[in-house]
């Protein structure tokens, strides 16, 4: 099995996109790309709009050699209602869009399903379901808690091909809840692409994480998204990396995973202002 990040923090915009290729299939799971709108007061910097371009494109090029794509849930970061051309021909995958949902995402998805029946292979609503791919074999959790909101949802999923096991949480923001933890304790991956928790928002535990990397005989753990919108990201989970030390556990960004830099641009925006100044045209580009 073979895992590639294609939009994350790390690599400088908002999203967990990710290509998987197992031997006899191909899945993309949430190919949406997105930026904050505003951050320290200021809109996308040209850098970051020029980023997002990149790295929409890239999701489009795997897109076109995916058997499935899969949407986690319908925020603009996993699912892009500008690009659902993507899905034609394809297995979709996707979260139920009336079942535990809030009133924002299924308004989306009332917006998004529609084109998807009508341009997909198949469409699938995933949420508690399993599928076969050959010889993939892909699950999801029932819906769970958008971290620990009480009415947003989302669905995680495990990918294994016999050899390797892969699970992507999508937005459980740390994994502070049993319903987050458990599923990725039953599937025990060998990889683990995590949303990393909020910091700016409150004071978050990181002990779902540590119990995770406890228990399981997980070797790798790309910790992302909602955590690395801070650059003080490693040093708010130092007691994670603690623990992975001792359980020879190798956690990683999206970026260091592929062996690039960490390119942290929303969380350098202000940086970013400074460095690379912009004329008024400029700075009010819209950020759809």
């Amino acid at each position: 099995m073979r895992a590639v990040p294609l939009a994350f923090e790390s690599l400088g915009t908002r999203g967990m996109s990710t290509w998987v290729e197992t031997e006899d299939s191909s899945i993309l799971i949430d190919p949406g790309v997105n930026l904050a709108p505003e951050r320290f007061g200021l809109p996308p910097h040209p850098i970051e709009l020029e980023r997002k371009e990149e790295h929409w494109q890239r999701i489009e090029k795997f897109a076109s050699k995916s058997d499935v794509l899969v949407a986690t849930h319908y925020h603009f970061d996993h699912i892009n209602p500008e690009g659902l051309h993507i899905f034609e021909g394809k297995v979709a995958l996707v979260k139920h869009p009336s079942e535990n949902i809030n009133y924002n995402q299924e308004r989306r998805a009332k917006e998004i399903v529609p084109t998807l029946e009508s341009i997909a292979a198949l469409l699938f609503y995933a949420d508690g379901r399993e599928f076969d791919f050959g010889r993939t074999h892909v699950s999801f959790s029932p819906a769970v808690h958008h971290g620990t909101h009480p009415r947003v949802f989302t669905i995680q999923v495990c990918i294994r091909d016999g050899v390797s096991t892969l699970v992507h949480t999508s937005d459980v923001m740390g994994a502070e809840l049993d319903q987050h933890i458990d599923f990725v304790l039953c599937h025990n991956p060998d990889l683990l692409i995590i949303d990393g928790p909020s910091f700016s928002l409150r004071k978050p535990t990181t002990e779902g994480l540590i119990k995770i990397i406890a228990h399981t005989d997980v070797r790798t753990v790309i910790v992302e998204h909602h955590l690395l919108r801070d650059e003080r990201w490693k040093d708010q989970i130092a007691d994670v990396y603690d623990t992975a030390r001792i359980k020879n556990v190798k956690v990683v960004s999206a970026a260091e995973f592929l062996g690039k830099n960490n390119d942290l641009l929303e969380a350098r925006r202000r940086k970013l202002y400074t460095d690379h100044p912009v004329g008024r045209r400029e700075e009010s580009r819209d950020c759809r």
